[in-house]
């Protein structure tokens, strides 16, 4: 900041040197390969659905924004054989509905671990 302080001259100078800096084509690049190739580990801690609003997140800052069923379709292959049949065989079509189905999968997994 100190090395580029003297070009800066308005708040939109800032804004694009912080994006340039954080969020460039290559940070991008790396977000967009863990959308497609990451796998879901159960031993993270994460409920289905944490780990659904963290990617979904990530993918809604990348420049072009991926579409909701462009993302669905990627992350469904994120989760074990028997997850992605329960999302294909729901057709879910949104973030929210992907939500609530990933919600009642969780609580399900979760009764089987207490029984």
């Amino acid at each position: 900041m100190l090395t580029a302080y003297g070009q800066l001259r308005s708040y939109d100078d800032i804004k694009r040197a912080f994006k340039e800096l954080l969020w460039d084509s290559t940070r991008q690049s790396e977000i967009r390969c863990r959308v497609y190739q990451d796998r879901y580990d159960y031993r993270s801690g994460k409920c289905f659905s944490e780990n659904y609003i963290w990617y979904t997140n990530m993918a809604s800052m990348l420049s072009p924004v991926m579409s909701d069923q462009g993302l669905l379709g990627d992350i469904v292959t994120y989760y074990e054989p028997r997850i992605q049949a329960c999302l294909i065989s729901a057709k879910v079509n949104s973030t929210q509905e992907t939500l609530a189905v990933l919600t009642k999968l969780q609580s399900l997994e979760n009764l089987k671990d207490q029984y």
